[in-house]
């Protein structure tokens, strides 16, 4: 059974996206940047798992720019934490070699088909704030 989690206005609707959780609506929500973690954490190259208001989430150091994304591969549901690597500024699945945009989410290389949730982002300091809202920006 879905609930709603208490940050969403009432009427808004979660859309479910195949592997990768539900995309919020953003209009009307009240949740912001929220710590994560330590910004430190990720080293150049790698791929670490937050839990963000309930959601759990990944984060990739590509050349010293960090994205936060669904932790979740679209096609088989692998984690990128356990499973991803970064190659060429690109996030690929080792599960099945699924590649995407880690700024935006957008597939580059099957077999997914279906675009990861990208996350806005920022760092003050050496915090981690991620907002867990699906950074709809981001992917147009």
């Amino acid at each position: 059974m879905l609930t709603t989690p208490r940050w969403w206005s009432v009427g808004q609707h979660p859309a479910l996206t195949c592997g990768a959780g539900y995309r919020i609506d953003r209009e009307g929500a009240t949740m912001g940047l929220i710590n994560a973690g330590r910004a430190s954490e990720v080293g150049p190259g790698e791929i670490k798992a937050f839990t963000v208001a309930g959601r759990e989430l990944a984060v990739a150091n590509v050349d010293g720019e960090l994205y936060a994304f669904d932790n979740w591969c679209t096609h088989e549901s692998c984690t990128f934490s356990d499973e991803g690597e970064l190659e060429d500024g690109k996030l690929v699945c080792t599960c099945h070699f699924g590649e995407f945009d880690p700024a935006t989410g957008e597939v580059l290389g099957g077999p997914p088909w279906e675009p990861l949730g990208v996350y806005e982002l920022a760092v003050e300091g050496d915090d981690l704030l991620i907002d867990p809202r699906i950074d709809d920006a981001a992917a147009s």
